[in-house]
């Protein structure tokens, strides 16, 4: 008979989870924040989340508009780079044709 004394029905949790109550009021103030509470092998975690406001979504909108023009950049360099490389392929290709007519 295998008994595993980590499964007997009368041992009691290690720990118990954290029970927040939520806010009295019915409306919320601009400072409260959400909190979520996440357990893994390494104990638990908070983690707040707060609403935006007009200058956190301002700065989120500046943020987002620089990664794309800094995409935008890097894809312009990506295709200067190439153009160059595709006009000395294609005169090649014309110099070549041209030299093996002449010399046949």
């Amino acid at each position: 008979m295998n008994h595993d004394p980590r499964e007997s029905a009368g041992e009691q949790p290690r720990s118990e989870p954290e029970i927040i109550a939520p806010p009295r009021s019915g409306s919320r103030s601009r400072s409260d924040r959400e909190m979520w509470v996440a357990s893994d092998r390494h104990g638990m975690h908070r983690i707040y989340v707060a609403k935006l406001g007009p200058s956190g979504l301002i700065m989120l909108s500046l943020g987002v508009v620089l990664f794309v023009v800094c995409v935008l950049f890097l894809l312009a360099g990506a295709l200067l780079i190439w153009i160059p490389i595709a006009a000395i392929l294609v005169v090649g290709s014309i110099v070549a044709a041209f030299l093996r007519k002449f010399l046949r």
